[in-house]
């Protein structure tokens, strides 16, 4: 069964789940936890510093952290990890686990989709030569077993049943879409994931596509509870408002990756990437009416986020003010690191990807992209000092996004 713990950040979902594995333990229960980052991973191992492990390249006969996950796995250890290891699951690691009688943890959504890096000419190649075609499910059946050769990795998706295909009004394959094993789900009694607007996710897409059921709660008062939609505090919440500041969004695609990385420049010689670096520095500058006497925002008490394309470009970057610090990447999930900040500056509009948006359309679930897009960003604005129930302070130029985050504090 799989269990999703739906509710808004500070509600509780760590301290619930760490509570329940506590008690688990004490009666013999083993434990998987994935989480996306390391100091997750430290938080657990504080908790249980005699129950968990987690993998490590020293550990390992080879040197990989895959390989120690499996000797963990086969000490039936309980086991703290990244998504991105968990990710990397092989045949050698189902097999253990179907030998095992694990309760798995995650904690905030996984990547469980990917639009695989292959060209036209190769997927052109891999089904003139009869090498794999295409069933009624969209998924890629890879038909030359003795085959070795630069489509070793498809075959091996393929024969996983992780490889489908996006097709075009042609009947071509326009794209292969990677797909986490499904059957992981299966060699758990309870899953638990640990999240937030689960229902817009790409992992909820997945899931519904393959026909996984799985049940949704919310937590109240440490229990977990019939969902509800919780939302963030509104009292909260302060959004910097006035054409001075948020003109440069007014466009439905404005702040968009595409918009941010665009080489043109206007009539004053500057770029977009240009334009919005010179106002977000602005903002921290003179504080932009948050700060009592104008006073700048100290990037110890600030956060701010762009498309990863355009924060690291050589030549057409978006930055604050000349200053690189405070910079949290847009995805940023499932961290406390910055709790202690109040000032947001969130130079971004974001989209599905329309590959996936495509392919999820073809298996007959419709994607909420504004719904996801919102959910990314009350995602990073968790990060902030709301999480301690103080108020924060937010630059939002893309129109878009700041009237998708006013609706739903108005609901």
């Amino acid at each position: 069964m799989i269990n999703i713990i739906d509710d808004v950040c500070g509600a509780g979902k760590t301290t619930y789940i760490i509570n329940k594995m506590k008690n688990g333990i004490k009666q013999d229960k083993k434990y998987i936890f994935v989480t996306p980052f390391k100091e997750e991973i430290k938080r657990i191992l504080k908790e249980f510093p005699n129950e968990f492990q987690q993998p490590e390249y020293k550990n390992a006969s080879n040197g990989t952290k895959l390989t120690d996950l499996k000797q963990l796995l086969h000490d039936y250890s309980n086991i703290a990890t990244t998504h991105a290891l968990f990710r990397m699951i092989d045949a050698e690691v189902i097999d253990l686990l179907k030998q095992r009688d694990y309760t798995l943890i995650i904690d905030e959504v996984l990547d469980v989709v990917d639009v695989v890096n292959v060209t036209p000419s190769d997927m052109d190649t891999i089904f003139s030569t009869n090498l794999a075609t295409v069933d009624n499910s969209n998924k890629i059946v890879w038909k030359n077993d003795e085959y070795t050769g630069k489509f070793n990795d498809y075959k091996r998706w393929a024969q996983g049943n992780n490889l489908y295909s996006y097709t075009g009004k042609n009947g071509k394959s326009k794209a292969f879409i990677w797909n986490f094993p499904q059957q992981i789900f299966t060699l758990f009694q309870n899953t638990y994931i640990l999240t937030y607007m689960f229902d817009c996710q790409p992992m909820a897409y997945y899931l519904n596509a393959h026909n996984i059921p799985y049940s949704k709660y919310s937590l109240d008062n440490g229990a977990l509870t019939k969902y509800q939609f919780n939302k963030i505090n509104k009292n909260l919440v302060n959004i910097l408002q006035g054409k001075a500041w948020n003109n440069i969004g007014e466009k439905r695609t404005a702040l968009s990756k595409a918009w941010l990385t665009n080489p043109k420049t206007n009539a004053f010689g500057n770029t977009n990437a240009k334009e919005l670096s010179n106002l977000l520095g602005r903002v921290r500058r003179y504080g932009a009416g948050f700060t009592v006497d104008k006073k700048s925002i100290s990037t110890k008490d600030m956060i701010w986020t762009t498309a990863k394309r355009a924060y690291n470009s050589d030549t057409n970057k978006v930055e604050v003010g000349d200053r690189q610090t405070g910079f949290l990447a847009l995805n940023a999930r499932s961290t406390n690191k910055y709790s202690n900040r109040h000032f947001i500056l969130y130079a971004a509009n974001l989209f599905f990807n329309p590959v996936l948006k495509n392919y999820f359309r073809q298996q007959n679930i419709t994607v909420n992209e504004d719904d996801w897009a919102l959910s990314m960003l009350i995602q990073f604005i968790c990060r902030s000092a709301i999480r301690k129930n103080e108020e924060i302070y937010l630059y939002i130029p893309s129109k878009r996004m700041r009237e998708l985050l006013i609706n739903y504090l108005e609901m």
